[in-house]
């Protein structure tokens, strides 16, 4: 590593390696994380109480990456849950160079995810416990790597 440039460091520290990425992934199954998103498009202190502990970027489903996107970006803009409808038409405006079928299949899974809250389940407290724990090993393992690049830890 001696004989590197210092372009060839920064290089080398803005490569990131594709495990750590998969790392970032919630492991759960698709439905649970349909549970996940459902509630958080349902439940408006659901929503406040996981928006700093959720990122678009855990799911492992690009529509739900996407949806979780546009929820979260509408909420800090206007400070409330858009509606089904508006959330769509934001998903479908993401998407307006994409192909048909991808356009479809991103608006099939929003439909899914809509059907996975039911309304007097008592789930939020025990998915919230799940994403809190999720988050914290993410902020201790992003901060880990932040002090290892940095040179103040090394493994």
């Amino acid at each position: 590593m001696a004989n590197l440039t210092e372009t060839e460091m920064r290089q080398l520290e803005s490569l990131t390696n594709p495990e750590d990425e998969i790392l970032n992934e919630y492991k759960w199954t698709e439905d649970y994380q349909r549970q996940i998103l459902g509630l958080l498009l349902s439940d408006n202190w659901f929503l406040i109480q996981s928006k700093t502990l959720v990122k678009s970027t855990y799911f492992t489903n690009e529509a739900h990456k996407l949806i979780c996107r546009k929820l979260f970006e509408f909420f800090e803009k206007y400070k409330v849950r858009p509606s089904k409808i508006i959330l769509s038409q934001e998903i479908s405006d993401a998407l307006a160079d994409r192909d048909i079928k991808i356009k479809e299949h991103f608006q099939n899974e929003f439909s899914v995810i809509l059907d996975h809250y039911i309304p007097g389940l008592d789930t939020r407290d025990a998915l919230l416990d799940k994403i809190a724990n999720f988050s914290k090993v993410q902020r201790s393992e992003e901060h880990t790597s932040e002090l290892q690049s940095r040179g103040l830890i090394s493994y």
